[in-house]
């Protein structure tokens, strides 16, 4: 069932006994604010035994920035069990109810964190292409210092809040927030957030998890700001920092430059749910991509996905491209539900899906898909 205002301290209690990395350094609420809302608590699903929740899924309502546009997808988050009701078969039955909630819900999208091979078999699969970079005092020092910049601790009671924010919504990747929920993600306990001011105003900000080592988990801002803070976190005696960056992020050319070592990687687990949307919202992609190749002419091709009977059209021309939905017919490309992940979003080539047809090569060109969502603002 859809939890009710009442289970919220015993969603808390569930999380806090199912993730004891977290309870140790402080609890569940603290470090992942953003995905305990009270007034969202419907969206939390459920299994109770005699009024108590023995198991849950949380369903995050985000909109994913994708340059120009947004695709609205649903971050599932707090997947956990009671030991004792474990190996019941609870969770494959609330994941089954999740996505059918989400389809009803609208959702294009869904995305989670965790074991490929437990979650593919409900059709999430490791999709999405970001770089990897890590960075070292020795890297680093290959490369000049910016001068002119300064670089401080975060004050949450400041014009930092709303500075940071303004970088933040200058960014074309990442979850669209407004200003409660920036200041809510910058104040996630565990996290440091750094800002670099030049002439008094904040250039940068990086948010930061360092133990052993140090990982920035969301940055906005200038190259040169960006920089000074990797320097000082350097500074201040820690082995490395590494940090993950979009496929077509502008600070990419200069961690390439500072950095020991990279590889590119998988975003996260994706799940399509509807694919009209998917297609739709990522059309401005598709179009782009399609002039930069130089076609001349159009092209048509459609795309269905193996368990259901509808198909999806896709017209390209050298005005544009246009997405509609019909009943599956004959000739259209079928893939299994995480083929079409593959297929779609990478992180390699198309034809590791499927061996496309002659006529439709054209799409090693235009795909994968690009998607990003910052670790910090990850559910």
């Amino acid at each position: 069932m859809r939890a009710s205002p009442q289970d919220y301290e015993s969603l808390v209690e569930i999380a806090d006994t199912c993730f004891p990395r977290d309870r140790e350094r402080g609890g569940m609420e603290a470090r992942w604010p953003h995905c305990f809302d009270r007034n969202r608590i419907r969206d939390s699903l459920i299994f109770r035994d005699r009024g108590k929740v023995v198991s849950h899924v949380r369903c995050v309502d985000q909109q994913v920035r994708i340059g120009e546009a947004t695709t609205r997808d649903c971050g599932i988050s707090g997947v956990s069990t009671l030991p004792e009701y474990r190996n019941m078969g609870l969770m494959s039955r609330l994941l089954r109810f999740s996505i059918r909630f989400m389809a009803d819900e609208g959702y294009a999208l869904s995305d989670l964190g965790g074991d490929r091979q437990r979650y593919g078999r409900f059709g999430w699969e490791s999709a999405g292409r970001t770089w990897l970079y890590t960075i070292t005092p020795r890297s680093a020092g290959e490369v000049d210092a910016p001068r002119g910049l300064t670089v401080a601790p975060f004050d949450p009671d400041s014009s930092d809040v709303d500075e940071t924010f303004a970088l933040q919504r200058q960014e074309p990747v990442g979850v669209e927030r407004d200003r409660e929920l920036h200041a809510m993600l910058l104040g996630r306990l565990g996290k440091e957030v750094w800002v670099c001011r030049r002439d008094g105003e904040v250039a940068s900000y990086a948010v930061v998890e360092c133990e052993k080592n140090c990982s920035i988990d969301e940055l906005a801002g200038t190259a040169e700001g960006t920089h000074s803070i990797i320097l000082r976190l350097l500074k201040d005696g820690h082995e490395s920092v590494t940090l993950n960056l979009p496929w077509n992020h502008p600070l990419n050319y200069l961690m390439l430059e500072l950095s020991r070592s990279w590889c590119v990687t998988y975003l996260r687990m994706l799940r399509i749910l509807d694919l009209e949307k998917v297609l739709d919202d990522f059309s401005q992609q598709l179009e782009a991509r399609y002039r930069r190749i130089g076609l001349s002419g159009g092209r048509c091709l459609s795309l269905a996905i193996s368990d259901e009977d509808r198909q999806v059209d896709l017209h390209f021309t050298d005005a544009g491209m246009q997405v509609e939905e019909n009943a599956r017919r004959d000739g259209c490309l079928v893939f299994s539900r995480r083929d079409m992940v593959r297929l779609l979003f990478g992180p390699g080539a198309p034809d590791i899906a499927s061996r496309l047809p002659e006529d439709q090569r054209f799409l090693a060109s235009i795909l994968p898909l690009d998607i990003f969502i910052w670790r910090n603002e990850m559910v």
